[in-house]
């Protein structure tokens, strides 16, 4: 505390916002590719995080199990419906979110006319200038190096709203627990699921790693 000065503080802090908003989050891209995804590296995602994972999920499923059936002994109730609630793992709500934003993605790319002008706009008289002075050709060619940035919504953004998407599916599947009042059913679960998540999210890594998606 006593070398805390305010200055550095501001400027640690412009530093962390530009590193998840500048570009539309391309230094955010840029350092998790080459640190953390390593395409074509060959790396197997059979490794001990993978049996770490694996081990938890089987643990609290198991412990899991247990409150379900009591649930089914003591309401009169089936199960089947609990238990897949309980065992789907979080990522539809935002799988749907993120197809959505790439197809609007794709949708105002071809409305913007990312391919280049139209035949009837060819001639030296009908090319357009951008405010700055610059082509508008020269700054499309900018924008197509940057998905992030042609997109228009901030991946700082998306990523936070699959977040917010994970949690609420995750809540909505274990929230009957909630509902009777099994407030460690109901944390077991939400742990259940972040495991689910964990493991799923370490196998669609070491897929990517792997040598059919070469660098």
């Amino acid at each position: 505390p006593y070398q805390f000065q305010a200055r550095a503080f501001r400027q640690d802090l412009r530093a962390v916002l530009a590193f998840f908003l500048e570009g539309g989050g391309k230094h955010w891209v840029e350092w998790y590719d080459r640190t953390q995804l390593r395409k074509g590296s060959g790396r197997s995602a059979v490794d001990i995080t993978f049996f770490l994972a694996a081990f938890a999920a089987m643990a609290w499923y198991a412990m899991m199990n247990v409150k379900v059936e009591a649930f089914g002994r003591i309401f009169a109730v089936t199960t089947v419906i609990v238990n897949l609630m309980m065992l789907i793992p979080p990522v539809l709500l935002s799988l749907v979110f993120c197809v959505l934003i790439s197809i609007l993605t794709l949708c105002r790319g071809t409305m913007l006319g990312r391919d280049g002008p139209s035949k009837a706009h060819v001639r030296e008289k009908d090319r357009t200038v951008a405010d700055g002075g610059a082509p508008v050709g020269a700054a499309a060619d900018k924008c197509r190096s940057c998905t992030c940035c042609c997109s228009g919504v901030p991946l700082l953004l998306i990523a936070l709203s699959v977040l917010v998407l994970d949690v609420a599916e995750a809540t909505l599947g274990v929230w009957r627990f909630y509902q009777i009042g099994w407030s460690r059913a109901f944390v077991g679960g939400l742990v259940l699921k972040w495991c689910m998540v964990c493991l799923l999210l370490h196998i669609a890594e070491g897929i990517v790693r792997s040598r059919f998606f070469p660098a």
